[in-house]
């Protein structure tokens, strides 16, 4: 019998299909130009610097480091941020991330960021307009036709 969530007229989530759950943590391609609002490793006594140093992350041998910290001690997969509009933050997943000897010890997943199609403050959300919904269609085709054999 399928139940529904309260108020609402979607089914309520069935017992998942594993009897494992996955673990993921997000991985920020968006250095090194964030390292310029700091680090919490600068307070401690005495400061230090992040582990690889003040890294790039379309470094390759930093994508593989990562991963070879991550998968055996249980993270199962990161979250990875796709900007529409940020080409250069996308190249360090395929020119960084994606080019790492290791890559198929991790899985990813990609969170699409809508609010570079045009958030909207006064909704507080990303409207979708039919150029922004074209817009989004193209760029899920892509991305399922570059990425999701992964």
């Amino acid at each position: 019998m399928l139940s529904l969530l309260p108020g609402c007229s979607r089914p309520a989530p069935g017992p998942l299909q594993t009897d494992q759950y996955l673990v993921g943590a997000y991985y920020y391609l968006w250095f090194p130009g964030n390292f310029r609002h700091g680090y919490l490793r600068k307070y401690l006594e005495p400061p230090q610097q992040p582990a690889l140093g003040l890294y790039a992350s379309t470094n390759v041998a930093v994508a593989e480091q990562h991963i070879a910290w991550a998968a055996p001690h249980g993270i199962d997969f990161f979250a990875i941020d796709w900007w529409p509009s940020r080409p250069d933050q996308n190249a360090a997943f395929t020119n960084g991330f994606l080019q790492a000897r290791n890559v198929g010890d991790m899985r990813f997943c990609l969170f699409y960021e809508t609010w570079a199609l045009g958030f909207d403050k006064d909704l507080g959300c990303t409207s979708f307009d039919a150029d922004k919904r074209e817009r989004f269609v193209a760029d899920m085709v892509d991305l399922a036709e570059r990425f999701f054999d992964h």
